[in-house]
């Protein structure tokens, strides 16, 4: 069927009857909703403002229905007795309040009464801001009495949000640094966090390695790299092995070696072996990996280090390895390991470990080695001896 036409003259008819009907009805059923806006509500100064270190907008409120929406499902969420799944609803439903209405989302979360999940909101709450105004949030938090709001915890919050816009996020740490010179730390060590925390480990590597303070750079070069290094070591290495100043490339691998010995100690003395040159760095490198691998490996650690001659760099592992349990059951076997060791010291006070173990199980044939030890000290040789004595 199709539907019936409208006469010309009954269009008309229709349109003036609307009119009127508009006009005795005047503006009593506009119904927009009031915008809020940050500029209005904030109460930071222009000395603080750092509100141009992101392209966002800093009005909110740009889509009512939205956060009228969440407004009510996080009241809705609220009214009801806590379980786990509830207050991550609602952590998520605050968080996307935030970016419509943050004041708003600010009280509700202000209004929660158990202190832990107040902090949970609230860092939604402010990360949530920082996704859409990251500067506007700064400054908020800023303009507020530091007994009303913990500064520091708040501005890293926004920063885990800001780093969705990686160059704005940097920006925003630099200006907050320059205006607040004393907070330049905390500031930093906040974006690099945030950005380790997001996957962006590259962005916060080179943060760190442009920073002009040799003192700051060191550290945030150690949280960077340390950070990256226990995800993607390899990555990290590589990245490491590019920076042009020598300073920095130190402080970077140094903080790669750490955090990759734990998590990859073969990988570790792979690299360490075929791309670092002899000293230090390398010995360090190569006493971290060994000493993490022995622990899991021993025998793996011995076929490695066998492949190459002896050297000072192996001593840390050949120590390791002489001295693991299993090893020591054998106390001829793990002497052997110890005398590669090329360190005098070091090397003495390793047999000395292992004798000492040997006693317990084996005392005459331990009492037996030592008298004819030629790598104990005179005081070491002496004390077991008289350790012996007292035994029997």
């Amino acid at each position: 069927m199709f539907s019936p036409r409208w006469s010309t003259f009954g269009l008309v008819c229709v349109f003036l009857l609307a009119v009127v009907i508009g006009f005795v009805g005047g503006t009593g059923i506009n119904r927009t909703p009031v915008v809020m806006k940050i500029q209005e509500t904030s109460a930071a100064p222009e000395s603080k403002s750092v509100s141009t270190a992101e392209n966002f907008s800093s009005a909110v409120g740009t889509e009512p229905v939205v956060a009228e929406n969440a407004d009510s499902r996080c009241r809705e969420l609220l009214a009801r007795l806590p379980t786990p799944e509830r207050d991550d609803e609602l952590i998520a439903v605050l968080e996307k309040l935030a970016r419509r209405n943050p004041l708003r989302a600010i009280e509700l979360a202000r209004a929660e009464t158990n202190s832990r999940l107040r902090a949970r909101l609230l860092d939604a709450v402010f990360r949530g801001w920082g996704k859409m105004a990251a500067g506007a949030a700064a400054d908020w938090i800023l303009a507020q009495p530091e007994n009303s709001i913990d500064h520091d915890t708040a501005i890293a919050s926004v920063f885990k949000g800001a780093v969705e816009n990686p160059a704005a996020a940097v920006l925003l740490a630099q200006q907050l640094g320059q205006k607040n010179p004393g907070q330049a730390r905390e500031y930093g060590d906040a974006l690099i966090y945030a950005f380790a925390q997001n996957g962006n480990f590259s962005q916060a590597a080179d943060f760190a390695a442009s920073n002009s303070d040799p003192q700051l750079r060191t550290e945030w070069l150690s949280a960077a790299y340390g950070s990256w290094a226990n995800y993607q070591p390899q990555n990290a290495a590589a990245s490491a092995m590019l920076l042009g100043d020598s300073a920095a490339r130190s402080d970077a691998l140094n903080a790669v070696i750490a955090g990759w010995g734990q998590v990859d100690p073969k990988g570790l003395a792979d690299f360490a072996e075929n791309n670092l040159p002899a000293g230090d760095q390398k010995t360090h490198a190569l006493s971290q990996a060994l000493v993490f691998w022995a622990a899991e490996s021993p025998v793996d650690v011995a076929n490695w280090i066998n492949q190459f001659g002896p050297g000072p760099e192996f001593d840390s592992g050949e120590a390791a390895i002489a001295t693991q349990p299993d090893v020591m059951r054998q106390p001829l076997s793990a002497i052997n390991w110890a005398e590669t060791i090329s360190n005098p010291n070091f090397r003495s006070r390793t047999v000395a470990a292992i004798v000492e173990t040997w006693m317990l199980s084996d005392p005459s044939g331990a009492l037996n080695f030592v008298q004819s030890s030629n790598d104990l000290t005179t005081e070491e040789r002496a004390a077991f001896l008289k350790n012996q004595q007292v035994h029997f």
